[in-house]
């Protein structure tokens, strides 16, 4: 079943369903779970939200100046997308989305391919409607799988409408633990409702999710921002099949070669969201049980604990000035539970 929220689609896995298969149940919602209103929430990166002709323009330009290496990197996400798609179809591979930086690429990685991809087909039939009305030579327009695509070649609305439609053909996983940051949910929230994203909710283990997903859409592959150096991925590629212990499914790593600073470049010079926290010295982001500041990321200040004086006492820089990124994770550790109604 699916309830809506505007123009959204929510699939929520209620927690009595236990993620079992067998006597699952599914609730429409109007609130993605049981959390706070999606108007209230909007964590983004500086500036204003974008189009997708401006994202699109922002991405090309990021990529010509980008060096060689990081175009590699880049590009090859970009092919690993397509390909994909090419594979199972829009609506055969499942996003998993955890609100983190890396995933959040992955998302606006997939909103690029698509649009592309829609701009290359909206290219095409314009040029089979020049060559029927017999309008002689037609010009070849490059495919944007290799180079760049003008999105001047459709109308904004229509790019974006087009856009929503095929996002809301790919099934988006989303596990709503109870330890999870509240930004974070927010985050996910957020982006929901902006993208138009149709999203299946779980309240149980990845592992039964995955199965259930697996299980009621049929689905072959999953989308992952997944990067070396994450704990075991050392015989991973870019496409990879599941571990043992899973149910078999394709893992499709886009962002697999990715460094630290690749996530941030990304994120911060195409102006796309991203969660909050990392803008407050948060480098990677677990629970709230095992996550702390990055300490790498503290800079002191002259004054007070209370912020009396000249400065306060000090502040963490945000998460794209860490200038090591070996030190990613340095913010992960267990940190003391305390009981709170």
């Amino acid at each position: 079943l699916n309830g809506a929220a505007g123009d959204v689609q929510y699939f929520i896995a209620t927690e009595d369903a236990r993620c079992d298969h067998r006597r699952s149940t599914w609730t429409p919602r109007r609130t993605c779970g049981a959390v706070r209103a999606l108007e209230s929430t909007r964590a983004q990166a500086p500036g204003s939200p974008m189009s997708i002709r401006e994202t699109l323009q922002r991405f090309d330009a990021f990529l010509a100046r980008s060096d060689v290496p990081t175009r590699a990197r880049l590009s090859k996400a970009m092919d690993v997308l397509h390909r994909a798609i090419d594979i199972f179809g829009v609506d055969g591979v499942t996003f998993s989305f955890n609100g983190g930086k890396d995933s959040t690429v992955v998302l606006h990685l997939l909103r690029i391919v698509l649009a592309k991809r829609i701009l290359d087909t909206h290219q095409v039939a314009q040029d089979q409607q020049r060559t029927a009305r017999g309008a002689g030579s037609v010009t070849t327009v490059t495919s944007p799988r290799q180079d760049f695509v003008s999105a001047d070649i459709m109308a904004e609305a229509a790019l974006e409408a087009a856009l929503s439609q095929q996002l809301q053909r790919v099934p988006v996983m989303y596990f709503d633990s109870h330890d999870q940051f509240p930004e974070v949910r927010d985050f996910i929230e957020a982006c929901v409702a902006k993208y138009t994203l149709g999203c299946h909710v779980y309240k149980c283990s990845f592992v039964e999710g995955v199965k259930d997903m697996l299980d009621k859409l049929h689905i072959k592959a999953i989308y992952m921002g997944v990067r070396g150096g994450d704990p075991h991925t050392e015989d991973m590629e870019h496409f990879s099949p599941s571990s043992a212990g899973w149910p078999p499914f394709l893992r499709v790593n886009p962002i697999l070669r990715w460094t630290y600073h690749d996530v941030w470049n990304f994120l911060r010079q195409c102006d796309l969201e991203y969660c909050s926290l990392y803008d407050h010295g948060y480098t990677s982001l677990g629970s709230i049980y095992d996550t702390v500041q990055n300490p790498s990321l503290w800079r002191s200040g002259g004054g007070s604990d209370d912020g009396e004086g000249s400065e306060a006492k000090g502040a963490y820089l945000p998460a794209y000035e860490l200038e090591d990124g070996s030190l990613e994770r340095c913010g992960r550790q267990k940190k003391a539970r305390t009981t709170s109604k």
